[in-house]
């Protein structure tokens, strides 16, 4: 005699089952996640206190020429740009930007802000 089971105890046994499953495997993930979110926020917020307001120039010497250097459409009438680095933080895995701004009179490009992606 062969038992088949229903489609309603399957669904009970599923749906029991699933979130035992789930907790197992999510727990470590989760924690995963939050500490690399706490390491970038920390990073976005050491790297802005470093960099802002400064020359693109000095950028320039510290990282070299950007990877990417991609238009502001339309954003602020002084925002110019914002220069992508790509990762260089191996711990982080922040993609590095920065908003780049053109600063009156002299029209030199400065640092406005800095972004973790």
């Amino acid at each position: 005699m062969i038992i088949r089971p229903s489609a309603f105890s399957l669904s009970l046994i599923l749906a029991f089952a699933l979130p035992l499953i789930d907790g197992c495997t999510s727990a470590p993930a989760q924690a995963h996640f939050a500490a690399t979110h706490d390491s970038r926020h920390q990073r976005e917020i050491r790297m802005k206190s470093i960099w802002r307001g400064k020359p693109y120039e000095a950028l320039l010497q510290a990282y070299g020429p950007p990877r990417l250097v991609m238009s502001v459409a339309n954003h602020h009438p002084l925002f110019e740009s914002v220069a992508v680095y790509g990762v260089v933080d191996q711990a982080t895995d922040c993609i590095d930007a920065f908003l780049l701004a053109v600063q009156e009179p002299d029209g030199e490009r400065v640092i406005s802000d800095y972004f973790c992606r």
